[in-house]
């Protein structure tokens, strides 16, 4: 998926600056918003397992926070320490969930960007089309 995303705003950026095949701009946006809407099930995908790993690691070291705690003369703070170096794997497995969350969203908003971008170009080139129809545009005499 990423890499047909890719495909189309390679594409996208090679056009030049005067380019105005409204078609095959229609149909790249079209493939584009397509492919967006998949992504976006992925992202919030990620997002679930985010915070689903984010509960994990709460859980485990509360159980560890409680079981410190009934040992004889262990204090909160140490208890907390104690549970802090129990739960180290689960740390690093959020840590983990939540770049791979933000990798995902930063790219969906840029790539999103670039359609937002697209349907612009349309709508201008639309506009201009009107204008040439109506006899305002730039290839009247």
């Amino acid at each position: 998926m990423l890499e047909n995303i890719q495909k189309i705003i390679s594409w996208y950026a090679l056009q030049k600056r005067d380019f105005c095949d409204i078609g095959a701009l229609t149909y790249a946006r079209v493939q584009l918003a397509t492919l967006l809407s998949e992504m976006a099930g992925q992202v919030a995908q990620l997002y679930h397992q985010k915070t689903a790993t984010e509960f994990q690691r709460k859980s485990a070291h509360a159980e560890a926070v409680r079981a410190a705690m009934g040992v004889e003369k262990t204090s909160a703070a140490a208890a907390k320490v104690i549970a802090d170096s129990e739960v180290k794997d689960a740390f690093e497995r959020e840590a983990e969930a939540d770049a791979e969350y933000h990798r995902a969203k930063l790219l969906y908003d840029s790539y999103r960007n670039i359609c937002d971008v697209m349907n612009q170009h349309i709508s201008n080139l639309k506009g201009e089309r009107r204008g040439e129809y109506a006899g305002q545009g730039s290839q009247t005499t």
